[in-house]
């Protein structure tokens, strides 16, 4: 079973009648904020619900709750008919092709009211106001809260026969280098309600989960429920509906495809209908080549309010210029570089040394700004940045991936994750190429590179008669005895003391060590950036 279409009205945003047709397999809704597609996913997961012995992986029922995602708002919100379904296939016995669902205002308690959606009784079709026996669940924007702004969790089993599957389907869409034996799935109760889908490996715990991970992990989890629940349910299994708001967030654009490619799949072998709302143009443009996919954009005229208008899988110059808030006679944004760095610190480093060599010369790095380039804000290792390239070299042919200088062109680490990949042909700190290794020494890390620059300066070096260090009592000695070690202890392995120090010494100090070490070597780090440089251009030119 699938809904087909959906109709409200006098509700919200949708003050007149708002029609919306689904696809049986995979929809998109779009739009700008505020326009209500949240709600409509509320309103299409309050249908229905299964008895609380059936479980999802989370441990939670298969139902949606209107009224845990729309906020009862006594000064707009009142009673009566609101929605109108309409169903397609195989129904459950007793439930119409249509029903009509009216909203009521509920005591919850002495002090909060709930406003809910049920069923209008029909004694000739569907003489009950529950919801109808088939599975629905809703993944809201609460899955989002970072993990790690939480001291604990108490973790939550996984049934074993799906620990691996979850960490494959994981690895495969986040290009992720998971060693499947060694890397435990597992769901963590933090106190918000939902439970936090994290990956444990030997290179890093829970804790250090992004959100990109925990938002994958937790809707390949929601959709896994459902197959485990066809196997429950065998012949009496009639589908069911799956709702994610924002599925886009905290994923990068490869990851965005392969995860609605994979969707799709699953949508297909499990008679489920997913419906989702999305901001991301490139998971957009995606999504037009598939007909098994359907996107509704959304929008409305500020000269007539509370009517929304749908429009059905639009061509992509539509919603590109809809959600960059474009217009036909006005140009579109000049079209930005993508730069994929592993992480913050590495961010961090390019974007200085860059501004340290405008003064210089500014030529050299005239594509590498911020004007020119967008920083794409994710935190992927070096080997999984190259295999996200390799594997789709047509959509990233213009942006630029940069690896952090603990690698160089030649290092044994690197010539074997090449050959494990089977890449043979990867330009690397080529003009022609698209991947680069950031300047550096000694093919080690930022934070070593800064930290055994400071260890190595002798006390006349000037750095410590600059402003901040003198308004500061920061002197050689101090640095000697006391900075160099800042945040390190015995417990604290020796792979670990430069990233621990880096962190501890805060940004004022980092800055003012960058500053000095650039200008120590400022001549072979502009020659490196030069070289990215000239990429950048290339690649900024074809864009625009």
């Amino acid at each position: 079973m699938w809904i087909k279409q959906l109709k409200v009205k006098d509700f919200r945003a949708f003050q007149k009648e708002t029609t919306i047709n689904l696809s049986s397999n995979v929809t998109a809704i779009a739009g700008l904020n505020g326009i209500g597609k949240s709600t409509l996913l509320a309103i299409l997961t309050n249908i229905g619900e299964l008895p609380s012995k059936y479980k999802t992986l989370f441990n939670s029922r298969f139902r949606g709750e209107f009224s845990s995602v729309i906020m009862y708002d006594s000064q707009q919100d009142d009673i009566g008919e609101k929605v109108e379904i309409t169903l397609d296939g195989e129904r459950p016995a007793g439930v119409p092709k249509k029903m009509i669902f009216r909203a009521i205002i509920q005591n919850y308690n002495d002090k909060t009211k709930r406003y809910r959606l049920v069923p209008k009784k029909d004694k000739e079709q569907y003489n009950s106001e529950a919801k109808i026996p088939w599975p629905s669940y809703y993944l809201g924007l609460s899955r989002l809260i970072p993990l790690g702004e939480h001291k604990s969790g108490k973790k939550v089993s996984i049934p074993e026969h799906y620990k691996q599957e979850i960490t494959r389907i994981h690895s495969e869409i986040l290009s992720e280098n998971l060693d499947i034996e060694h890397t435990e799935s597992s769901n963590l109760d933090i106190g918000i309600g939902r439970l936090k889908s994290t990956i444990k490996t030997d290179y890093y715990g829970f804790a250090s989960n992004s959100n990109g991970q925990d938002n994958t992990g937790q809707i390949i989890e929601a959709v896994l429920s459902f197959d485990n629940l066809k196997k429950e349910l065998n012949e009496e299994y009639l589908g069911g509906i799956l709702a994610i708001d924002e599925i886009d967030a905290s994923l990068h654009p490869a990851a965005q495809n392969k995860l609605l490619d994979w969707l799709v799949k699953k949508s297909i072998e499990l008679d489920l209908q997913i419906i989702f709302t999305t901001h991301s143009l490139t998971l957009l443009e995606h999504m037009s080549k598939n007909n098994r996919v359907m996107i509704n954009y959304l929008s409305v005229s500020k000269y007539q309010p509370g009517i929304v208008k749908v429009k059905e899988n639009p061509d992509p110059g539509f919603y590109r210029h809809n959600l960059q808030e474009t217009y036909s006679l006005v140009p579109p944004k000049t079209e930005k570089v993508c730069c994929f760095l592993e992480d913050d610190t590495a961010r961090w480093f390019f974007k200085n040394i860059v501004q340290l060599s405008i003064p210089i010369n500014s030529s050299k790095v005239d594509y590498l700004t911020e004007e020119k380039i967008s920083f794409m804000d994710v935190s992927i290792p070096w080997n999984s940045l190259i295999h996200l390239f390799h594997s789709d070299q047509i959509r990233y042919h213009n942006d630029l991936f940069v690896l952090d200088p603990d690698l160089s062109k030649n290092s044994g680490d690197l010539k074997n994750e090449l050959d494990r990949l089977k890449i043979f042909d990867l330009p690397i700190d080529a003009v022609e190429g698209n991947v680069f290794i950031l300047p550096g020494h000694g093919n080690v890390k930022i934070e070593s590179i800064l930290r055994n620059y400071l260890k190595k300066l002798p006390a006349d070096s000037s750095i410590y008669d600059c402003d901040f260090f003198v308004n500061n009592g920061i002197n050689y000695d101090v640095v000697q005895e006391d900075l160099i070690n800042l945040g390190i202890n015995e417990k604290t392995s020796e792979k670990k003391k430069d990233k621990v120090w880096f962190k501890n010494i805060g940004a004022p100090i980092a800055d003012t060590i960058l500053n000095y070490w650039f200008n120590d070597h400022s001549d072979e780090i502009i020659q490196k950036l030069s070289l990215i440089n000239e990429a950048s251009a290339r690649m900024f030119h074809r864009k625009n």
